[in-house]
């Protein structure tokens, strides 16, 4: 974001807080997950945005339906027509303010769960690396500022960001190296990564071997990702049963029940042809987007 962007993004954001940050409080738990989304700023702000835009919405479309209504009160539209464009704006309104709300309220839980799903997907290969250069000497806090590195961004995602911003809470904020762990073990969506911190904070602060700490945590996070990888493969298994099921024998049975049911009961075209052409390719797009969603959460293993 750029300075001018940021600067706007200010305004606004101070504009909907004298607008309607009166109205609400601050809220700890949402206040939390905010932090772990890295959306520095209050609840209270977020939500007066929130509310300032829902509202602005509302007003577009109330000016809309005013200008409708000036058009019939002049007699320059029929009424039918102003029925009908009153009736699609109240569905268009309704629709976009419902999905307003509910993207206000739900992304920052969705992108914080979507970061822990990031960040303990890489924390195995991101311990394997830091237990590599703790086994050459390599002191605790130089192995974090490493995972800092402009091309970790790229092989670690979220984990980089939670690495960074414990460099930047020491090298901007001022704080020392147990604070700044603190922070991070407080404010990650991880609880998985949230233990690795606090360890490494406790080891930092009694003086013990991160090289035996890291080692441990290291066969630790490859026994879970084995234990994970078998689970998932276990569901491919039932997956694959289901479709072997579902649109291979299944289809197949019926086909074959209708034609022996011809003598008895006549031609079963319709039924045929409803599950040919509609049954089974609305379960098909449907098992598609399902496996497409389970195979986004592990696109980045």
């Amino acid at each position: 974001m750029t300075s001018e962007s940021l600067k706007r993004f200010q305004k606004l954001q101070k504009i909907s807080y004298n607008f309607a940050g009166i109205c609400n409080k601050e809220n700890v738990s949402f206040n939390k997950k905010l932090k772990q989304c890295f959306f520095y700023m209050p609840s209270k702000s977020y939500i007066s945005l929130a509310i300032f835009i829902i509202f602005s919405i509302t007003a577009a479309f109330l000016l809309i339906e005013a200008f409708i209504l000036i058009l019939f009160l002049s007699d320059q539209m029929e009424e039918e027509t102003a029925f009908l464009f009153t009736k699609i704006l109240a569905i268009a309104a309704f629709f976009f303010v419902s999905i307003s709300i509910g993207f206000a309220v739900c992304f920052p839980y969705l992108y914080a769960e979507n970061r822990k799903i990031k960040i303990e997907q890489q924390l195995p290969f991101a311990a394997n690396y830091m237990s590599s250069m703790a086994t050459a000497g390599i002191q605790l806090e130089i192995i974090f500022q490493t995972m800092t590195n402009r091309e970790m961004k790229s092989i670690y995602g979220s984990l980089y960001e939670e690495f960074f911003e414990f460099q930047k809470q020491i090298d901007l904020m001022g704080k020392d190296i147990p604070t700044a762990l603190q922070i991070i073990e407080e404010q990650t969506p991880s609880p998985l990564f949230s233990n690795f911190i606090a360890g490494s904070k406790n080891t930092f602060i009694s003086g013990s071997s991160f090289q035996k700490y890291i080692h441990s945590k290291k066969h630790e996070y490859q026994s879970l990702f084995i234990r994970r990888k078998e689970k998932e493969i276990q569901s491919l298994d039932l997956f694959a049963e289901i479709y072997i099921t579902l649109f291979l024998a299944a289809p197949l049975f019926f086909i074959i029940l209708f034609y022996a049911l011809i003598p008895l009961s006549g031609p079963k075209m319709n039924e045929i042809s409803m599950l040919t052409y509609q049954i089974v390719p609305f379960l098909g797009i449907f098992f598609h987007l399902f496996l497409e969603i389970i195979d986004s959460n592990n696109a980045n293993i």
